[in-house]
C-alpha cells in the first residue's frame, strides 16, 4: 500500500522556480499574440499545457504553491483562450476561459477570474450576444471589487461599453467617470496580468 507523500517528498515536488517558469511562458505568449496574431504558435502555447504544466499539476506540493501554480495556469489558458478567439476559434476560446474561470476559482484568484469574465464580455459582444455580454460584464466588476484601481477600471469601461450597447447612457456614462476614477489610483506594472491599456 503506497504512503502518502510526506515532506520531503513535497520538497520534491512544485516549488517556486516552477511557477516562476510558467509566468514567464505566458508572459511571452501574451505580450506576442497581438503583435503576430493569435494563430502564431498557438498550438505550441497548448502543447506546454498540456505536457510541461500537466506534469506539474500532477506533482505534490504545499498548499500555498499549489495554489500559485493553479493561478499560474489559469493565465496560461487565459491567453489560450485570447489566442483562439483572434483566431477565429470561438468555441475553443470558450472553452478555454471556462477552464481558466474553474482553474483561477480553484486557487482563489479573483483577479484572473475578473480579466477572464472581461474577455469573454469582449468575445460575446463580438458575437452579438449583448445581453450575456452585459453579465459577464457585470460578473467581472463583481469579481474585481477590491482589486487594485487599473484592474477595477479595465472592466468598469467594459460594462460601461455594454451599457452604451444596450441604450442604458446613465449606467454606461457612470461606469466610465467610475473607471476614470480608478485609473488615478493605478500603478504601472511589467506583467501583462496587471498592466492594462490607457
Amino acid at each position: 500500500m503506497l504512503e502518502p507523500p510526506g515532506p520531503a517528498s513535497l520538497r520534491a515536488g512544485i516549488g517556486g522556480p516552477d511557477v516562476q517558469r510558467v509566468r514567464f511562458v505566458t508572459s511571452r505568449f501574451a505580450v506576442g499574440w497581438p503583435r503576430y496574431g493569435g494563430g502564431h504558435a498557438r498550438a505550441a502555447l497548448a502543447s506546454y499545457l498540456g505536457d510541461d504544466v500537466g506534469r506539474l499539476l500532477a506533482q505534490p506540493a504545499p498548499s500555498a504553491e499549489r495554489r500559485e501554480l493553479l493561478s499560474a495556469a489559469a493565465q496560461l489558458v487565459h491567453v489560450l483562450g485570447d489566442m483562439s478567439a483572434d483566431a477565429g476559434l470561438q468555441g475553443l476560446a470558450q472553452r478555454y476561459y471556462l477552464i481558466a474561470l474553474d482553474v483561477a476559482a480553484g486557487a482563489g484568484d479573483s483577479w484572473t477570474r475578473a480579466i477572464t469574465l472581461r474577455a469573454m464580455s469582449v468575445q460575446a459582444v463580438r458575437l452579438s450576444a449583448l445581453r450575456h455580454a452585459s453579465d459577464l460584464a457585470d460578473a467581472a466588476v463583481t469579481s474585481a471589487r477590491g482589486q487594485s484601481g487599473d484592474l477595477q477600471a479595465f472592466v468598469l469601461a467594459q460594462r460601461g461599453y455594454t451599457r452604451a450597447l444596450a441604450g442604458e447612457r446613465r449606467g454606461a456614462y457612470r461606469d466610465l467617470d467610475d473607471a476614470e476614477r480608478q485609473l488615478g489610483s493605478s500603478v504601472v506594472h511589467d506583467d501583462p496580468f496587471r498592466r492594462y491599456p490607457r
